[in-house]
């Protein structure tokens, strides 16, 4: 990318500053989704190939926007970044506005997901969306994650999508028109925090089975 964009305003003797749009010809995820499939059509006789293009899949092709924007800003310093609404910080709640219907319960769209403490820093895929809270002394962000998890307001999610049969979508005014009951905000903590208990058990133990199964 560095070399293409160098020709170009050397080429038409303009400043990085000077440009309006930036376009990139591929969906990386769509692509992705593609080369596995691929390889899983020619298992295992192309498991050579496979593991040699995952590594540089995960680590740098997936996240194609950011490595662009690196690369224009080695051109000046001063080019604007990715916008922040589009980042991903630890606890952000992310939720899939693309998906299956309610037919593929694994892969169906509305699926919510809290953003790790381990992950320090992601951007927003196409099709994902990332909930926010202008009142959090009202909200419990916590609390607004475990209420979007449960089966009835999964129902009502995926029951309002639109779409073919194989893709499912929800916009995110649908999200955002979602009524979501709020008790004062000392019980959404305690609600929160004996859901978040039995999450960290629950992973504890799963990593301890884990372990068991790989020292059998």
């Amino acid at each position: 990318p560095y070399n293409a964009v160098d020709f170009v305003l050397n080429y038409s003797n303009l400043k990085l500053s000077k440009i309006d749009h930036i376009v990139f010809f591929e969906k990386p995820f769509l692509k992705f989704e593609r080369l596995l499939e691929t390889n899983l059509a020619f298992a295992p006789k192309g498991f050579a190939s496979f593991s040699m293009s995952m590594p540089i899949w995960l680590r740098e092709k997936l996240f194609q926007k950011k490595f662009l924007f690196d690369k224009l800003k080695q051109h000046d310093e001063n080019f604007r970044d990715i916008d922040e609404k589009y980042h991903v910080l630890p606890h952000d709640i992310l939720i899939s506005l693309t998906g299956s219907h309610m037919t593929q319960p694994n892969s169906v769209v509305g699926r919510v997901a809290i953003q790790s403490q381990r992950n320090q820093f992601c951007l927003l895929n196409q099709r994902a969306g990332k909930i926010s809270i202008f009142d959090e002394k009202s909200c419990n962000k916590f609390y607004l994650f475990y209420m979007l998890t449960t089966n009835h307001k999964r129902v009502e999610i995926a029951n309002m999508a639109h779409g073919a049969a194989s893709q499912a979508n929800i916009s995110p005014k649908q999200v955002q028109n979602l009524l979501i009951y709020l008790p004062e905000l000392v019980i959404q903590k305690k609600i929160a925090s004996l859901l978040s208990t039995y999450d960290k058990l629950v992973e504890n133990n799963t990593r301890r089975i884990e372990i068991l199964e790989e020292m059998a």
